[in-house]
């Protein structure tokens, strides 16, 4: 009986020293500067991405090409196009800052191959705010438009209705990046949802077909470090079209230039850095 009752009080004492440790990293308050905005401060980035069978090496220069103590502005690879993920969202506007947040004024490019001229525009969108719950959504932005696609033999009218939120994942103690550990980290997610539809006449009548079913087809999560800036993000693009409407669209002799699915990943992670 004593050795039972010892090992009761052993396994209580584990789960509630386990507890304790998960709520610890959970429910961290932190505070100070999550994005270092001095201008000509830099960091590098080792990107790697994958796509079907096919996976990437590169690297990324990330800059402050101009900014104050709340607004700034970012310039990649000396203005030529991102390799990572997020270096193009933090590069396609201007980011705003106080002591606890971050947001962004700017545009997200629809991440759609063929659609890729289509953007959405958003204002204050909350990429962290070092004082909100976990998972709690900071930003959300819907809305519907419509844009003409060229097809092979006729243009057709899209219409493209997107759900975009940022929300907080979590402060923890720490996180590793490239053999380094950071203190004291934030993290964040941006998430896209969209649906596409086309009308088309089908003999003489205007009907309307579903291209892309209301569906996430884009996630990045991103980490930043106090004192330092972006550590690393993850994202994961994913999509289906609507096979039978593509069909009929191919029927109807029109081919338009979008994959009928879409796989990849991108990962971006901090190699170096120099704030001044």
């Amino acid at each position: 009986m004593k050795n039972l009752k010892f090992i009761t009080t052993l396994f209580i004492t584990i789960l509630f020293l386990t507890a304790c440790s998960k709520d610890n990293d959970e429910n961290v308050t932190i505070n100070g500067d999550y994005f270092p905005s001095t201008q000509n401060s830099y960091w590098n980035y080792g990107v790697k991405s994958t796509e079907g069978n096919t996976t990437t090496t590169s690297q990324d220069f990330l800059t402050v090409k101009s900014g104050t103590t709340t607004s700034f502005v970012l310039e990649v690879n000396s203005s030529n196009d991102a390799n990572g993920a997020m270096s193009a969202l933090l590069t396609n506007g201007t980011l705003k800052k106080t002591t606890s947040t971050l947001a962004l004024n700017g545009e997200l490019e629809i991440p759609i191959d063929g659609l890729n001229d289509f953007n959405i525009n958003f204002t204050n969108a909350m990429l962290y705010d070092l004082n909100a719950d976990r998972n709690s959504v900071l930003s959300n932005f819907t809305d519907t438009f419509t844009k003409d696609l060229q097809g092979s033999q006729a243009t057709i009218p899209l219409t493209i209705s997107y759900d975009l939120s940022f929300k907080k994942l979590q402060n923890q103690n720490s996180l590793k990046v490239n053999n380094v550990t950071y203190n004291k980290v934030t993290s964040g997610n941006m998430s896209l949802n969209l649906s596409i539809s086309t009308t088309i006449q089908v003999q003489g009548v205007a009907t309307s077909f579903s291209l892309l079913e209301a569906q996430d087809v884009l996630s990045i999560n991103s980490y930043y470090g106090e004192n330092v800036g972006l550590l690393k993000s993850d994202a994961t693009l994913k999509l289906n079209l609507n096979t039978t409407t593509v069909e009929l669209l191919k029927a109807l002799g029109i081919t338009i230039d979008i994959p009928s699915s879409q796989s990849a990943t991108n990962t971006q992670e901090l190699t170096t850095y120099v704030i001044k």
